[in-house]
């Protein structure tokens, strides 16, 4: 499902970061890249299940990046988004296959 390298698709994942992040009070916006992003990732191979193991791994390795700075609340914040982020995702994906 990944290539060897890896630095392209981090670099995919923290560009999708920083868009959800720039239009956290305009989620609206990040949307349209959502949906995109969600029907991409079926070609891929991921399924809804697939989801809420990437969260938790995203969730751990943003709380191990920011460990001085990482509270409950951040983790509330982050996993809120991601959640979220996932559940636009799984729509569009499903969308697709109908």
């Amino acid at each position: 499902m990944f290539p060897k390298d890896m630095s392209e698709q981090k670099e995919k994942l923290f560009a999708t970061l920083a868009e959800v992040v720039a239009h956290l009070y305009d989620p609206v916006a990040s949307v349209r890249a959502l949906d995109e992003l969600g029907r991409a990732h079926v070609t891929y191979g991921a399924r809804p299940e697939h989801y809420p193991i990437v969260c938790d791994a995203l969730a751990h390795a943003l709380a191990e990046v920011s460990a001085s700075a990482w509270s409950d609340e951040l983790e509330r914040d982050w996993r809120g988004a991601l959640e979220l982020l996932s559940a636009i995702m799984i729509d569009a994906a499903k969308q697709q296959a109908r």
